[in-house]
């Protein structure tokens, strides 16, 4: 038993060992590749799917509906 275990922890040193000297972790290339998103200049206002400006009111249902209806438009805003 102790001779499997010392060499399943040989072979995983090795294994982790070859695959730290293969990758090549560049920040500046990975990054150079991210690009930020670009949102369509269209808003959703919540007032317009039943919100109340009424602080006390759940306006939960209203939110739900604007942020759908912006998704299925292919993006935007939905300003609270």
């Amino acid at each position: 038993m102790l001779a499997s275990t010392r060499r399943t922890f040989l072979i995983l040193t090795a294994a982790r060992t070859a695959a730290a000297a293969i990758t090549d972790w560049n920040a500046d290339a990975i990054l150079a590749r991210i690009k930020p998103p670009v949102f369509p200049d269209r808003e959703f206002n919540t007032v317009h799917f039943a919100a109340s400006s009424d602080s006390q009111q759940d306006s939960s249902e209203a939110i739900q509906k604007a942020i759908a209806a912006c998704s299925r438009a292919g993006g935007g805003r939905v300003p609270l």
